[in-house]
């Protein structure tokens, strides 16, 4: 992995691991808030932070096989809750007679997609969804990258043996594709979309029902907690 696609990738572990570590600090005050916290700090913050240490080592070191071993369980695991979490907005939906929308953002357009989206994000499993998803996301995006990051680390090793042209002709290939480089850019982009719409829309996602730890989340953590133990 050359300078540049080393710097880019600590700058997205970095930032992606701060949105993680924010996603497990919102839920501190939810009712099972050690199970939620740790999921998105493993699956979130760490496989970031271990990707960008690890993703320049050679294949088949066992810095890079950790690393990808990380990523990859995260990405399974992230599919799995996603999948659990997605069936159980179906199962609300269906139940729910009152689909109407009391109050869209104005971004949105009162349109039968954007709709059924805001819906989606009143309930606070459909906000979970969206949360989980993005873990999904991020992993898959960390297990791309990591391959062809340890296999350009790999080249110059297995190319001593080689002609010098060979070798120099591997040193030019850059570790990454213009793909995985925009794969990388959007998902920061999705993230700051994804902070705007938390910061901006969060009250009026949780109004219409009220969840009561779904408030305050950061102004009050394990409020929802301590009154649990008082009673």
């Amino acid at each position: 992995m050359k300078r540049g696609e080393s710097a880019v990738a600590w700058v997205y572990a970095v930032l992606s691991a701060g949105f993680f570590a924010a996603c497990g600090w919102a839920q501190v005050n939810d009712p099972d808030p050690e199970r939620w916290v740790t999921f998105y700090v493993v699956c979130g913050s760490v496989t970031a932070l271990v990707w960008a240490a690890t993703a320049a080592e050679a294949t088949g070191s066992t810095a890079a096989a950790l690393g990808r071993l990380l990523s990859l369980a995260s990405l399974v695991l992230s599919s799995m809750v996603t999948a659990v979490l997605a069936n159980d907005v179906l199962l609300v939906l269906e139940k729910d007679e009152d689909g109407a929308v009391a109050r869209l953002p104005p971004l949105l357009t009162a349109t039968g997609l954007a709709q059924w989206f805001w819906h989606v994000l009143e309930l606070e499993e459909g906000r979970e969804v969206i949360g989980v998803l993005l873990l999904v996301i991020h992993n898959l995006l960390l297990v791309f990258t990591s391959q062809a990051a340890a296999a350009s680390a790999g080249a110059p090793a297995q190319s001593q043996a080689k002609k010098s042209k060979a070798k120099r002709q591997l040193k030019k290939k850059p570790a990454w594709s213009w793909a995985q480089v925009l794969g990388i850019l959007a998902m920061l982009a999705l993230l700051g979309v994804a902070v705007y719409a938390w910061v901006e829309y969060q009250p009026l996602m949780n109004s219409r029902y009220n969840t009561p730890h779904c408030n305050g989340a950061f102004d009050h953590p394990f409020a929802h907690n301590n009154d649990a133990n008082q009673h």
